[in-house]
C-alpha cells in the first residue's frame, strides 16, 4: 500500500504507546513538510489497519514553494504533536485519547518529506488508495 510514497528518501517511522509522552518519541523533522499515516501495530505490515491520513505545508501561490506555518513547531513534527485533531485537541492529548478509546495500546506512525511535492496532493493521492481497496482510515478527520 502506498508504494508511491517510496521514491522520498526522507522518511521515517515510530512506535508509540499511549502512555508515553508522544513529542519525545515522535522523530519526525519540525523543518519539512509532508504527509504521514497512523496504523494499528500488526504482526504483518499487510494486516495494520489505517487509523488516520494526515499532513503538512502547504503550497504558497505566490512563490510556487511549499511553506510552512509561521509559528513555532511547524513541519511535519508540528503537525503531530501540536496540530488540532478530533475537536480541536492538540495531538499530543489527541492521539492517547483516541487509542483509549479505540482499545489501542500502540499505534505506528509512518512520514514522508514530500519534498517539492504538494503534501495535500500526496495525502488525496493516498485517501484515493485507500477508497479504492476499501480500506479508509478508521479515525475520521472530523470524529
Amino acid at each position: 500500500m502506498f508504494e508511491f510514497l517510496n521514491k522520498y528518501q526522507d522518511k521515517g517511522k515510530f512506535l508509540y504507546r499511549y502512555d508515553q509522552n508522544f513529542e519525545d518519541i515522535c522523530n519526525a523533522p519540525y523543518d519539512k513538510s509532508g504527509v504521514f499515516y497512523i496504523t494499528t501495530l500488526e504482526q504483518k505490515r499487510e494486516d495494520e489497519k489505517i487509523l488516520y491520513i494526515g499532513c503538512s505545508g502547504q503550497l504558497d501561490k505566490s512563490t510556487n514553494e511549499i511553506k510552512l506555518r509561521k509559528k513555532i513547531g511547524t513541519g511535519l513534527k508540528g503537525r503531530l504533536v501540536h496540530g488540532h485533531y478530533f475537536g480541536k485537541v492538540q495531538g499530543h492529548i489527541a492521539w492517547p485519547n483516541k487509542m483509549l478509546k479505540s482499545g489501542l495500546d500502540y499505534i505506528r506512525v509512518r512520514w514522508y518529506n514530500t519534498e517539492d511535492d504538494i503534501p495535500n496532493d500526496i495525502k488525496s493521492l493516498m485517501l484515493a488508495e485507500c477508497e479504492q481497496l476499501g480500506k479508509s482510515p478508521s479515525w475520521p478527520e472530523e470524529d
